[in-house]
């Protein structure tokens, strides 16, 4: 999913490469973006296409998960309306964490709820590799360790993986494999890089 084109163009010289049309993704954001802003105060962008909503600071509660349902549901729809045809993944957890990984097993086009109190369950068959900042770098050296799944992160020791991985990388790896995750959903963030 995220091959350079330089590599794509080495192993598929003959196909067709359609530039991509950015002020049109850049659109479809911010009408997204204040859709979800009518949803919650405190909604956190991290690309064109990706935010964290808080949904407790806009009053809506989480514990009917039939009206979560159907508010998810409803949400989607007035997205694709509004982008006149988008769709959308949404996954609604306890945690960053949680909201992450089941947004990514909704894809390309559904929504997951996972219950307060299931969020081990959900996670613990997961491939390490699913869990955010786990790229093939920090997969490389997990795999000589002989942790391929979320369960196998839970087995191995913190000192183990602070060893490995470093100690901050480490020891949030530690907490993201029982499913703990404390950081809040802010709608603003300090800019930490600028790209091109």
């Amino acid at each position: 999913s995220a091959m350079s084109t330089s590599e794509a163009r080495r192993r598929a010289p003959h196909a067709a490469y359609l530039a991509g049309r950015f002020d049109a993704y850049r659109q479809s954001s911010r009408i997204v973006m204040a859709l979800l802003r009518e949803y919650s105060p405190v909604v956190e962008p991290l690309s064109l296409d990706e935010a964290y909503v808080d949904l407790a600071a806009g009053g809506i509660a989480t514990d009917d998960l039939h009206a979560l349902a159907q508010l998810i549901a409803d949400l989607r729809a007035e997205m694709t309306r509004r982008t006149e045809g988008l769709s959308a993944s949404v996954g609604v957890g306890s945690s960053k964490l949680i909201a992450k990984l089941a947004s990514e097993q909704a894809k390309p086009d559904g929504h997951l709820i996972v219950a307060s109190g299931s969020e081990l369950q959900m996670i613990t068959d997961l491939p390490v590799r699913a869990v955010p900042g786990v790229g093939p770098a920090t997969m490389e050296r997990l795999l000589r360790l002989g942790i391929a799944t979320v369960a196998d992160l839970q087995r191995a020791s913190e000192k183990e993986l602070v060893r490995e991985l470093g100690s901050a990388a480490g020891a949030a790896l530690h907490e993201m494999a029982f499913a703990r995750d404390d950081r809040e959903v802010q709608a603003t963030r300090e800019v930490k890089s600028i790209s091109v």
